[in-house]
């Protein structure tokens, strides 16, 4: 978001007791709500992020809140979320983790109020006494190239952890980001978006730029895992205009709008994209999910309200993470905490879900270099199988496209989407077809 309740100006929001949510079921999803977790003084959350233990294998969900505090919750069992550690005294406007490290930051544009903090022990986390230039947001790649945005856009190689090192920075107003291979979505507020090729982060080339005068806000999006759309929010956006603009960028000199998404009742926040679905962090309507597989006209599959208040403004659910190993969705409400959800596509029959497909284990499994994903599946369709980090990064797009019933297999050699090598370490491939998501975890070991 721009900013918080205090650092731009409000705007009319209608306020509206609503029922307690509960699990709802739309056409094609059914979201369930595991548990609700309270923060303990929290007062203004801003964002959330998953992370796995590298060593432990548990799962948490880290918050920010602006109110200089960040918690770490324990969500391995994830009916009985646990905080294990509340962060005072440092920014928690935004959070993002590499490593076994976590980064934060303050949402303003000068000083040096960013953090690291070593996240060995997440129970005793160690505030790092070096900090980063202030930024409102940050994104990290797979390949560990950290993207700061306002001012502008600045990029910085995590090869040393605990001293990012400045590697290219450009001017003008920016607002977020989102790594996705060899590319970076600059969404640069009122100065539009732009498409960088990073394949050498210290002299990007720029790709395609998007100016389009119905967007008020360039804020954030993401991409499906081809590369091919690209889903954009405006988080100014009110009334009847489009929240999220699609835009076809198959050739992103000339991107193509295609289709959008509107609530004239709610404004919107982020977007991830998993499979043909997106799940996105609405605010005052609290997390929707919609059925993207027609670009040019997507459906509302099913949403779950996070909050007793609704309408245009900042309030509600702030943030959703997607990605983590469990499957679990982390939404983040500014007032009430986290929402562990679980999102279960309804297809033809339970019985039928079962057998779409069969992913097997990969092999060799610890592998150097390059180990094999075998699959099966029952019968034809669209699939999608993605590599993610320990931090629910998508390292790597491996297969995306239509096949005939059967046996298949797919490789990774341990490389990311820009063909570099990354490190040791716990991975997950996550597979989905016919409405089915699963995962599996994975093993580099060099």
């Amino acid at each position: 978001m721009p900013g918080d309740s205090k650092r731009i100006p409000a705007f009319a929001t209608a306020f509206a007791l609503l029922a307690s949510p509960f699990a709802t079921q739309a056409a094609n999803v059914t979201i369930e709500r595991v548990s609700a977790f309270a923060l303990p003084n929290s007062v203004f959350l801003t964002n959330v992020v998953g992370y796995v233990d590298a060593n432990t294998q548990r799962e948490y969900a880290i918050l920010g809140d602006d109110r200089e505090k960040v918690y770490i919750v324990d969500v391995t069992t994830p009916e009985d979320p646990r905080l294990v550690s509340q962060i005072n005294g440092i920014p928690g406007f935004d959070v993002k983790t590499w490593d076994h490290y976590l980064y934060t930051c303050d949402g303003n544009s000068s000083g040096l109020d960013s953090r690291i903090v070593d996240l060995t022990n997440p129970a005793a986390p160690i505030v790092l006494p070096n900090g980063f230039p202030s930024s409102h947001t940050i994104q990290i790649s797979a390949s560990g190239i950290l993207s700061a945005e306002f001012p502008g856009l600045r990029l910085f190689d995590l090869a040393n952890p605990e001293a990012p090192a400045l590697l290219y920075e450009t001017g003008g107003e920016g607002h977020d980001s989102m790594p996705r291979g060899t590319r970076l979505f600059d969404f640069h507020g009122r100065d539009g978006t732009v498409i960088w090729d990073v394949s050498n982060p210290s002299d990007p080339d720029t790709l395609g730029v998007i100016n389009d005068a119905t967007i008020v806000y360039h804020h954030s999006g993401d991409v499906t895992p081809d590369g091919n759309t690209l889903y954009l929010c405006d988080e100014l956006m009110t009334g009847t205009g489009a929240d999220i603009s699609i835009w076809d960028i198959a050739n992103p000199a000339t991107p193509v709008r295609v289709g959008q998404i509107a609530d004239p009742n709610s404004s919107v926040h982020n977007v991830y994209i998993v499979g043909t679905l997106a799940y996105v962090a609405y605010y005052g309507a609290g997390f929707k999910v919609f059925d993207v597989t027609n670009p040019a006209a997507p459906t509302l599959a099913g949403q779950y309200d996070t909050s007793r208040r609704s309408g245009e403004g900042f309030i509600g659910a702030i943030g959703a993470w997607a990605y983590s190993p469990s499957g679990n969705i982390f939404v983040c409400d500014i007032e009430n905490g986290l929402f562990i959800l679980r999102v279960t596509p309804a297809i033809e029959t339970a019985e039928a879900q079962d057998a779409s497909f069969h992913l097997e284990q990969n092999a060799p499994n610890p592998f150097n270099p390059v180990t094999r994903i075998p699959f099966e599946l029952t019968r034809g369709g669209s699939v999608t199988l993605s590599v993610f980090d320990v931090a629910g990064r998508r390292v790597r797009a491996l297969l995306d496209e239509a096949l005939p019933a059967g046996l298949h297999e797919v490789t990774w050699d341990g490389k990311d989407g820009a063909g570099r090598e990354v490190a040791s370490g716990v991975y997950f491939y996550r597979m989905a077809s016919a409405g089915r998501i699963e995962t599996r975890r994975m093993v580099l070991v060099k």
